[in-house]
């Protein structure tokens, strides 16, 4: 099993260890300490400490508070507070409902598939869809352009929340988008290239914000519903349902686990509320979107609650404000990240592994800010036409991204199976492989669908932004095939490396003494954290 053009040092000789299949029969794993990092233990830290310090420098710097409202404030983003408007003018409230629900059950999935990867083998720098492809699927051209994907994907993501982020404060102030561009850039960079625990803390505040205003959103929605509005005489109810409807005309006329507590409560429930609130003809609603205003200006929410009567623009403008950066400095970090992954494992320079005294990939970071630059696109051309550009490259990045982690979940479960260490896996949601299988079909179809409304009436702008990343994408796996000379499109579920860093996982897992919560509202925390 000697591997071609391997070097004979000794920091990178082959290591082997005995897998037991199913069936008893023993098989030879072979690995690369170059490749998959050198285990080493002391009675000082732990496996996965050991392996950080040897992953170029990164080091840890979240608390658990911090992880914790960071992924219950993940979820929320400038897309439920402002975008849905745009969805809710041009298919009505019913659409908009059951888009979300429909998406949030296939997003649901996704995560759950990621989430079983990474908790059988949570070893640092291997939860990317990069790193997870490489392992299970054996195929580094499609891992390769996994990671490149991911990191194009949220380094674009970055400038279209900066952009966005400078519109919003257009609602107080027209004054040149350049200048307020300018500083959230470079407090994004900053922060960015600060100790991670500063990141942390940051986004950890900023969480708390967007939680409590979609919270506060929803209730203030249900009482307009019932009509508790200063302005309000009589119960709302469904009644923009039925008048002007429940489905807007579009293009044709005619007759036409907790994660997903997350999911439900926040834009479901989100979506539902705007759907009631808010008629989809609003005319406040279609011209904010016909001048392409953002922030408080076009957020349903804010429309919906100043026709009831109640005056909360500039609150809500604020708190979406803090949302928009959030964004933006949470993908230039995961971009960042990463591309440090990668270039740890040799697939991008290895320059990119090179971290400053806190332990932040500083290169990556720069590389990943510059690319923010293009935020000041805004300067030249409405803020809404540049968002639409950046972020519909992205979307169908994500989309692609969620395909791979599908396809890599599937090679993963088959792996485990031949090896027998199904019963080794500590989390499994139900219907998982179904899932995976219906995500790759759904999310196909969306990434060639996405910009449907392009052909109806043809903008060559716009069909770019729709549908150069699939182009992107494969060129850049074809590209490293053809460079590696690297055809085969899996690895046998026998070469598959399912054993490295298990042993002294478990026996983490096994030392580890949960908190337990000392009152009630510690147990409800615990509960939804």
């Amino acid at each position: 099993m000697e591997k071609a053009g391997e070097s004979s040092s000794e920091s990178s000789d082959p290591v082997r260890q005995i897998a037991q299949t199913k069936s008893g029969k023993n098989v030879e794993i072979e690995y690369n300490i170059a490749e998959e990092d050198e285990r080493t233990t002391s009675n000082q830290s732990s496996y996965c400490d050991s392996m950080i310090e040897q992953k170029g420098g990164l080091r840890r710097g979240l608390s658990s508070r911090h992880v914790q409202l960071i992924s219950l404030g993940g979820a929320i983003g400038t897309g439920l507070f402002v975008g849905s408007g745009a969805a809710l003018a041009t298919a009505g409230p019913a659409p908009l409902l059951i888009g979300y629900v429909i998406l949030c059950g296939f997003v649901w999935s996704v995560m759950n598939q990621l989430a079983e990867m990474v908790t059988f083998l949570p070893l640092p720098g291997r939860s990317t869809p990069f790193a997870l492809c490489a392992r299970f699927t054996g195929n580094r051209s499609l891992a390769f352009a996994a990671g490149l994907n991911l990191v194009y994907a949220q380094a674009l993501l970055s400038p279209a929340e900066i952009s966005a982020a400078s519109f919003i404060i257009d609602y107080w102030t027209d004054i040149n988008p350049a200048i307020f561009i300018s500083v959230f850039w470079v407090l994004i960079v900053v922060l960015n290239m600060c100790a991670v625990k500063y990141f942390g803390e940051t986004e950890f505040w900023i969480a708390f914000i967007k939680i409590l205003t979609i919270v506060g959103l929803i209730i203030l929605g249900i009482v307009i519903f019932f009509g508790g509005g200063p302005a309000q005489h009589h119960v709302l109810g469904f009644h923009y349902w039925k008048d002007p409807g429940a489905f807007a005309e579009h293009l044709t006329g005619g007759a036409t686990g907790r994660f997903i507590y997350r999911l439900i409560f926040f834009y479901i429930c989100g979506a539902l509320v705007i759907g009631v609130i808010v008629p989809y003809n609003s005319d406040r609603l279609m011209l904010a979107i016909n001048q392409g205003k953002s922030g408080a200006a076009a957020s349903p929410f804010v429309i919906g609650i100043e026709n009831s009567g109640i005056q909360l623009g500039s609150l809500i403008n604020a708190c979406i404000l803090t949302s928009a950066f959030s964004a933006g400095n949470s993908f230039l970090y995961g971009a960042s990240r990463n591309l440090h992954s990668m270039a740890v494992r040799g697939s991008v320079p290895k320059v990119f592994t090179r971290c400053n005294r806190w332990g932040v990939p500083y290169l990556c970071v720069s590389v990943c800010g510059a690319i923010s630059l293009l935020a000041f696109l805004t300067v030249s051309n409405s803020s809404t036409v540049a968002f639409t550009w950046l972020s519909n490259i992205s979307t169908v990045s994500g989309f692609i991204s969620w395909i791979i982690i599908s396809i890599t979940y599937l090679r993963y479960r088959k792996a485990l199976k031949y090896h027998n260490l199904d019963d080794r896996v500590t989390f499994r949601p139900p219907l998982q492989i179904v899932g995976a299988y219906a995500c790759i079909i759904f999310f196909t179809i969306i990434t060639f669908t996405n910009g449907y409304a392009v052909f109806f009436d043809f903008n060559g702008s716009d069909f770019v932004a729709a549908y150069i990343t699939i182009p992107i994408v494969f060129i850049l796996y074809v590209g490293h095939a053809i460079c590696t000379k690297n055809w085969r499109l899996w690895a046998p579920s026998e070469e598959i490396d399912c054993i490295t860093g298990l042993k002294e996982i478990e026996e983490e897992q096994e030392s580890y003494v949960p908190k337990k919560p000392r009152n009630f509202l510690e147990r409800i925390w615990f509960w939804i954290a």
